[in-house]
């Protein structure tokens, strides 16, 4: 099917069985086997390509798709339209997935997609994320290998959060979003609320605008009355500042700087940190220097720190 392989990053092996009569063939049965995927097929093509069929099956081992790694999944779908533009229904269950490292587990939901030249569809999908119920809905399109998603809602709890433009593929991805709720019961949090708005775009370099704030925020013996932040980046080069104010094991004012620029798959900048921890003073005596990337990860810090100073280094991999 032209588009399908955009999705799912190859084409399947496709086994079509029927009969021959009168020098016209009639499906009756096939298989999909290959890019992860098993499946059944019933029902009928006729001769004018008017598609009349059903499908189930399932994964039938881990796939990426676009930057989803599904895991696991079972699907039954009703097929229609024609054999040049099929129309797909499919209902999604016993999935278990992986969006930017987190888990989503118990996912299950609708999809429809009318599979051409190009490929258009919406979804609602559900599954379990960080102790709450994700929902999800929105509408999908794919051209090229490229794939948006339009009027994006998610709801995690009662935390929602909205992209009025998402894109991802070869050149890369961008989006638009904003998000605001309340925080309890994510990963035991207890109490907060976040406000988060923003736009990314990121491909040969990166450009971003991101601003939030967490209030009012308890966990355990945590009580945080702010965590205010702004990120930008232009052309690979970026910064971010946060304000933290609250208590931890003492109470604590930290005002945070971070810069950085990109090189290759490749960050490194410097860092600096000032305020007060349970009323001592605590600041970098000089900036951090760091990097980070598919090698690991260093930081090389001095801080004058409780009425002393202190010299810090790590890394994520043996130093010398």
């Amino acid at each position: 099917i032209e588009g399908f392989d955009a999705l799912i990053g190859a084409a399947p092996y496709v086994e079509m069985t029927g009969v021959l009569r009168g020098g016209r063939f009639t499906l009756q049965s096939g298989v999909i086997q290959g890019a992860g995927l098993d499946a059944d097929m019933n029902g009928r093509i006729a001769d004018n390509g008017a598609v009349t069929g059903a499908a189930t099956g399932r994964l039938s081992r881990p796939v990426e798709i676009s930057g989803v790694y599904f895991r696991r999944a079972a699907f039954a779908a009703d097929i229609t339209g024609t054999t040049d533009a099929p129309h797909v229904v499919a209902q999604l269950s016993d999935g278990a997935l992986q969006v930017a490292g987190v888990d989503v587990t118990d996912v299950s939901g609708r999809t429809t997609l009318s599979v051409g030249e190009t490929i258009s569809g919406d979804f609602a999908l559900a599954g379990d994320m960080l102790g709450q119920r994700l929902r999800t809905s929105g509408r999908i399109a794919s051209d090229d290998g490229d794939v948006s998603i339009a009027g994006l809602v998610a709801e995690l709890g009662q935390l929602k959060a909205e992209a009025t433009r998402l894109a991802f593929g070869e050149s890369g991805v961008s989006a638009t979003f904003t998000a605001a709720g309340p925080l309890a019961g994510l990963s035991g949090i207890e109490r907060g609320a976040l406000t988060l708005n923003g736009s990314v775009n990121v491909g040969e370099t990166i450009n971003a605008d991101v601003t939030g704030r967490i209030s009012d925020l308890r966990s355990g013996a945590a009580r945080i009355e702010v965590i205010s932040f702004t990120g930008k980046a232009r052309d690979d080069e970026a910064e971010l500042k946060a304000t933290v104010r609250g208590r931890v094991a003492a109470p604590i004012v930290l005002d945070l700087g971070i810069k950085g620029r990109r090189a290759d798959d490749a960050w490194a900048g410097d860092a600096t940190l000032n305020g007060e921890i349970d009323g001592l003073k605590v600041a970098t005596s000089r900036p951090a220097t760091w990097t980070a990337g598919p090698d690991g990860w260093s930081v090389d810090s001095a801080f004058s720190a409780f009425d002393g100073t202190l010299d810090a280094k790590a890394s994520s991999t043996a130093m010398a």
